[in-house]
């Protein structure tokens, strides 16, 4: 579906194809942490190299990711203290997921200072009373982080089941691990948590695929962590048919989880499309069965009920062809002279 966006990063990076979009989800017993990202991407780099995979131009990279975590923070400016849903993000988040900018911009993962945040509309205007408001400050625990912009709040019933239902603060993972709430892991100094107690929640890259399957296969055998704690899925081909087959010969298992994963807002969305496009499948499928039953109960029914021979129907067409040369040849003879 191309309306959602965080499905089609694969389309944008590669718009002739040829690359996967993949997305990893991990139980806190994971212990994803920054060290393992940076294993994996190595061991995926090689990989790749010796596979003969090299990216498209000189200087490009072969794989693009970002990583996120889920928990809540809260904010102050002036008189207002407000405590929200947030994204802790790192790497190219907002390649991933392009939220539409109301004013400002968005934050990148080279920032000098992590000290940025990204507001959506419902968490502006608590905190500010408006939207154009890039460039104020808002305290974390204390700790003063700019406003870097504000974005669209995404309406809709599936949007607000997603968990997209209120207010959404989006910060850097830096940020989130030292102030705010989420997976985590090892133990918190006297300092404070720094970078590493923050557990990955989510992990997406964009990769090459020179064959169906391949990405997804290579980062389940090389991130190094259990079936049992995380959940891989292919978001290229996720709305395909066989895979809305899937979806529909398991609707009454899937929206359980016995693994315990936390799925952020855009992949519950994603979740929710299934199910629908699933019926949809499903209603497909049932229609056409029955213009199919429907079309061959009137053939054979006819075929009971024929008041026509096979030889009379050569016959027929016999004569239609000979009627056909004949006016042809009469057509010809009338215009040879002009």
């Amino acid at each position: 579906m191309s309306e959602l966006h965080d499905q089609n990063a694969a389309a944008r990076w590669t718009p002739g194809g040829g690359s996967a979009q993949i997305s990893c989800f991990f139980k806190q017993d994971a212990n994803v942490t920054g060290d393992r990202i940076k294993e994996l991407l190595y061991n995926l780099d090689n990989a790749l190299t010796e596979a003969s995979i090299e990216a498209d131009e000189e200087g490009a990279v072969k794989i693009n990711y970002c990583y996120s975590t889920i928990g809540t923070v809260s904010l102050s400016a002036g008189t207002r203290t407000v405590t929200l849903p947030a994204i802790g993000c790192g790497g190219d988040f907002f390649t991933f997921h392009p939220v539409q900018l109301v004013s400002g911009s968005f934050f990148s993962d080279d920032m000098l200072m992590q000290d940025a945040v990204i507001l959506d509309e419902n968490s502006a205007w608590q905190l500010f009373g408006g939207n154009n408001i890039a460039g104020q400050t808002v305290y974390i625990d204390s700790v003063p982080h700019f406003v870097a912009g504000v974005v669209r709040s995404e309406t809709g019933h599936l949007a607000e089941a997603a968990g997209l239902n209120g207010s959404m603060v989006y910060l850097t993972f830096d940020s989130m691990s030292r102030y705010g709430t989420g997976f985590r892991t090892g133990t918190m100094s006297e300092e404070g948590t720094g970078s590493e107690s923050a557990s990955m929640q989510t992990l997406e890259l964009l990769m090459p695929e020179p064959v169906k399957g391949f990405a997804k296969q290579l980062v389940t055998e090389k991130m190094g962590v259990s079936a049992e704690s995380m959940i891989v899925v292919d978001n290229s081909r996720r709305f395909s048919y066989p895979s809305l087959y899937a979806v529909a010969t398991s609707f009454g298992t899937r929206s359980m989880q016995p693994s315990q994963t936390a799925y952020p807002y855009w992949e519950n969305l994603a979740r929710g499309w299934e199910d629908v496009l699933a019926l949809c499948f499903v209603f497909q499928i049932v229609f056409l069965a029955a213009a199919v039953i429907l079309l061959t109960e009137m053939i054979v029914n006819g075929y009971r009920h024929k008041k026509w021979t096979a030889a009379g129907l050569y016959e027929s067409s016999r004569i239609f062809v000979y009627d056909l040369q004949a006016r042809r040849k009469a057509y010809k003879e009338k215009w040879k002279y002009f």
